[in-house]
């Protein structure tokens, strides 16, 4: 790995007006497109100058301190697209300037591009291999190391950045993937326990991210099938984010608790519903300030659809389902698969059996032309159930066997065991049936 280049003081890109700051990498991206088609040999000079300007890590500190953290991350992957395309050789160069700008960002007096905010805008970006790029440099020891003079920024800097690589490890599925997140978290959990505690914002920053730490180890738990284990998981997330005067993590954490305890029998409906409206009404507020918590209203409306689904309120699920299709985080990250499966959810809610078995069907028919071993996916198990029951609800029995035999078959890290205790006795019914005189 190439040694990072150290962010330059900004005075030079401070004297750009916001406007400036806003539109310019967008209209570089513009003239290099549109050069690029004219030139038959050649680099367009405008893809270097677009090249040259994200390279410098102190236009991205610029552009966050003026910004925001939202606008220069979508100039990041944007610019970051566009010199894959015009100047492959050199995108990599920009996720190491990128990483370099997070860095220094989050240990400053004004700490924008931050661990926390890029996960949250980030993420969820499949279309784009920037954020994996961008962890490789951003969990380089070394690197941190040569731009953070102290000690104790260093230490929950690497931890935090270790977090992030490690949720978007498990995020990726199948038990391999699941594994090596859980080693990486527990890793990162031991550092954090063995470091000694100091007094100020760097031990509120530490306490935040043993916060989430614990919060992705306890939704592994979740994932492999030990809900007691996540239930603890969570609850001791939810006081780390307390004692680090952390509410979105707190809310986040205790909205998980709570669910894994309805999904095991030992939480009642009407304590989740409590607290999810509650949260929702701290989320609402501090979402036009966090990508966090925009994600997390989204969120909340999706868990109390699902628990009036779950419940038999087709008028509360009508409610949230319309607010669902029109939610803005959904829109912005093109996670319009959410939409049809919240929908086919609410067909299968009002027994409108034909049109679930129709969405279920343009849904998991790819999934379910793979290996058994490919069934990987969080929450497929549920939606083999709920296909199974549309599919066996219109007398389809034998289609509904074989789809709920699958959903058997699904891994064991996806979340499956809420369902498959449900998909067993539907199986024992259908056989019952089937050997029952006529």
């Amino acid at each position: 790995m190439t040694a990072a280049p150290k962010a330059r003081g900004e005075a030079w890109f401070s004297a750009l007006s916001e406007y400036d700051l806003r539109y310019t990498v967008g209209y570089l991206i513009w003239r290099a497109r549109a050069e690029d088609r004219q030139l038959s040999s050649g680099t367009s000079r405008f893809a270097r100058l677009l090249v040259k300007l994200l390279a410098d890590p102190a236009f991205a500190l610029t552009q966050a301190a003026t910004i925001g953290a939202e606008a220069t991350v979508a100039d990041f992957v944007t610019g970051h697209e566009a010199a894959s395309a015009l100047l492959p050789s050199e995108a990599r160069v920009l996720s190491q300037a990128f990483a370099t700008a997070a860095i220094v960002s989050s240990t400053s007096g004004k700490a924008i591009l931050t661990p926390e905010a890029l996960n949250a805008l980030l993420t969820y970006r499949t279309d784009t291999p920037v954020y994996g790029e961008l962890l490789e440099f951003a969990t380089d020891e070394k690197l941190i190391a040569e731009l953070v003079p102290n000690a104790s920024d260093r230490s929950w800097l690497v931890l935090a950045f270790l977090h992030s690589a490690a949720t978007s490890r498990r995020r990726l599925g199948g038990r391999q993937n699941i594994e090596r997140a859980r080693e990486m978290l527990s890793s990162a959990r031991n550092v954090s326990v063995e470091t000694p505690a100091t007094e100020g914002p760097e031990n509120l920053r530490a306490q935040r991210v043993m916060s989430s730490i614990l919060y992705d180890l306890a939704y592994i738990d979740y994932l492999t099938e030990r809900p007691s284990a996540a239930r603890e998981g969570f609850h001791a997330s939810a006081e780390a984010a307390g004692k680090a005067q952390n509410s979105s993590g707190y809310y986040m954490s205790r909205i998980l608790e709570y669910l894994v305890g309805f999904y095991d029998g030992e939480v009642g409906a009407d304590e989740v519903r409590a607290l999810l409206e509650e949260a929702l009404g701290y989320f609402t507020k501090a979402a036009g300030e966090s990508p966090h918590a925009e994600r997390w209203v989204m969120n909340v409306h999706a868990h109390l659809f699902d628990l009036a689904c779950l419940t038999g309120d087709t008028s509360r699920a009508a409610t949230e389902f319309a607010m669902l299709q029109k939610d803005p985080w959904v829109a912005k990250f093109h996670r319009l698969e959410k939409v049809k499966l919240w929908q086919a959810r609410f067909h299968l809610a009002r027994h409108a059996w034909r049109q679930a078995v129709t969405l279920y069907k343009s849904i998991l028919d790819d999934e379910l032309s793979r290996p058994a071993e490919d069934l990987v996916r969080e929450g497929i198990a549920r939606d083999l159930l709920d296909y199974g029951a549309a599919l066996a609800a219109l007398g389809s029995a034998d289609l509904a066997r074989q789809v709920w035999q699958r959903g058997l078959q699904s891994s064991e890290y996806a979340c499956g065991w809420p369902w498959k205790t449900q998909i067993a006795r539907r199986l024992a019914q259908l056989d019952s049936w089937s050997k029952t005189p006529s």
